[in-house]
């Protein structure tokens, strides 16, 4: 598939935040060594930059973002290299990895050390220089005869770290990659349970949203367990695009509890602790999911591994849009909602986001079995993949390894990414983690869900303490697009280098 013509191979500048995103220009050349004739075969062509860098920049959550985590721009956002057995959508926006597009190969900044590590992964090559030139960057990554074999369609620059790590497998890498970037410099903020100044999501540019099942002041009269069809949504003031006269950086207690928007709905689903959930920022729907179908004196939580119901609230009137239950055409449904509990007589909620984009959404897998919300560690096994309008077409996405605590993720492309674990195609593969789950914290909030980064909250303190806020950018991510004009056909009896060349360009009149 030959690249689009027409479309500018350029990103433009965009002064944001009194930063200036360079535009930039990009050349590809492929070269395959043929180790036994000497022969060479070379593709080479100019690509476009894709829109991601430009995007992370405009996601300036409270005005947090350290840009010393974001530079040098070659380093860590153009440091490594996808190649896909099918072609790019030449499309700037288009830069999350798509459904149907496998990776043949891939390298950032790091050669696998031995011939163990090259084993694990042979889709993986490895850096072979960068040369700096003014204005210019040429990095040069090679494979040998026995990696990255198959045919090359579309080729991307990536996040220095996803070109070693891959898109998902089981090596070392992958397990130690970690898929979030955290480019905030916001300072920690004092947080405890049962506030209402806590953020599950941005509502709007200068609005947070958070909620708690019963009715309002339920959550901060008493920690003890409790049971509620309702659910209370607050509406607060938080400076995250644009600031008025009272507005702060945190959240503002004072001015919050004077001119919050609070309203209860009545959803008749039983709750038995804080449900799951998802924010549709453009339609401002609150989506609240549980599978908890009661609880005992102590741990002896019991749920549903073939339902889990659902509650989706209109936040603009404050009214019940629509419910409805989730099938599992198979029985291994994980709890989707936990509650951490420190003997018999403190017991707090421990909020879950849910990977979902109003249609699909990903559930956690797990054992069938009871009992299992000490600490709110939930074994997860994996997560099912369900079309909410076709509950037919579902997809296991079995996990390489059972890992503890349900993780927050959001969507990017093709690819389901939490924290400690990623969805690519039927499989999920443990990773790196960025976040800390213990008794202190047991869940974070995601303000923005299917974007490429969002302002992340610490959730459901036992005690008082101070605690890290984030900015979470998602690495698995194009930052460029390549398709060769002929496809790359990599074998045994070919080497293969790839040199990438970015230039910094002037502005366009």
């Amino acid at each position: 598939m030959k690249n689009v013509k027409g479309i500018r191979d350029i990103i433009l500048s965009s002064k944001l935040n009194g930063l200036r995103v360079p535009n930039l220009k990009g050349h590809v050349k492929v070269t395959l060594h043929n180790c036994r004739t000497g022969k060479n075969e070379v593709s080479e062509g100019d690509n476009i930059v894709t829109n991601a860098i430009r995007d992370l920049f405009a996601l300036n959550y409270l005005g947090g973002i350290d840009y010393d985590k974001l530079t040098p721009l070659f380093a860590k956002w153009f440091g490594g290299v996808l190649c896909y057995d099918a072609a790019h959508t030449i499309d700037p926006d288009n830069y999350f990895p798509q459904s149907g597009h496998n990776l043949v190969a891939h390298a950032g900044d790091t050669a696998p050390a031995t011939a163990a590590i090259i084993a694990q992964d042979l889709t993986r090559g490895m850096p072979l220089n960068v040369t700096k030139r003014n204005g210019e960057i040429a990095m040069t990554w090679e494979w040998g005869s026995e990696q990255g074999n198959g045919y090359i369609r579309g080729v991307s620059l990536t996040h220095a770290d996803t070109g070693n790590a891959g898109l998902g497998n089981t090596s070392d890498a992958f397990q130690n990659f970690q898929p979030f970037s955290n480019i905030s410099g916001l300072p920690n903020i004092d947080t405890y349970r049962g506030s209402a100044e806590e953020i599950h999501a941005m509502y709007d540019e200068e609005h947070s949203l958070s909620f708690y099942i019963g009715e309002p002041g339920d959550y901060q009269s008493s920690y003890a367990d409790r049971t509620s069809t309702k659910i209370t949504v607050n509406i607060s003031r938080l400076a995250f695009f644009k600031a008025g006269l009272y507005d702060t950086l945190s959240p503002n207690t004072e001015y919050n509890s004077q001119f919050r928007r609070t309203f209860t709905v009545d959803t008749s689903i039983n709750f038995f602790m804080q449900p799951a959930f998802w924010f549709d920022y453009e339609n401002k729907y609150l989506w609240v999911f549980t599978n908890i179908t009661g609880y005992g004196t102590y741990r002896e939580y019991s749920y549903s591994n073939s339902e889990v119901k659902y509650a989706v609230i209109d936040c603009t009137t404050g009214t019940l849009r629509t419910s409805g239950t989730i099938t599992n055409l198979e029985t291994d449904f994980a709890p989707v909602c936990a509650k951490y509990h420190e003997y018999n007589d403190d017991r707090s909620p421990a909020y879950n986001t849910i990977p979902f984009d109003g249609r699909t959404i990903y559930l956690p897998t797990g054992p069938n079995q009871n009992n299992m919300f000490y600490y709110g560690q939930i074994p997860v096994t994996g997560w099912r993949k369900i079309d909410i309008t076709n509950q037919a077409d579902q997809t296991y996405m079995p996990m390489n390894t059972t890992i503890t605590y349900l993780r927050p993720g959001v969507i990017g492309g093709s690819l389901v990414v939490g924290d400690g674990v990623v969805g690519i195609g039927s499989a999920s593969y443990k990773s790196g983690t960025i976040l800390t789950y213990n008794t202190g914290t047991l869940g974070y909030s995601f303000s923005s869900y299917n974007r490429l980064s969002s302002f992340v909250f610490p959730l459901s303190n036992y005690q008082s303490a101070s605690r890290a806020r984030y900015i979470l950018a998602n690495k698995m991510v194009n930052t460029t697009l390549y398709n060769p004009e002929d496809e790359i056909h990599k074998t045994t009896a070919k080497a293969m280098q790839i040199e990438y060349t970015l230039t910094e360009v002037g502005d366009e009149s």
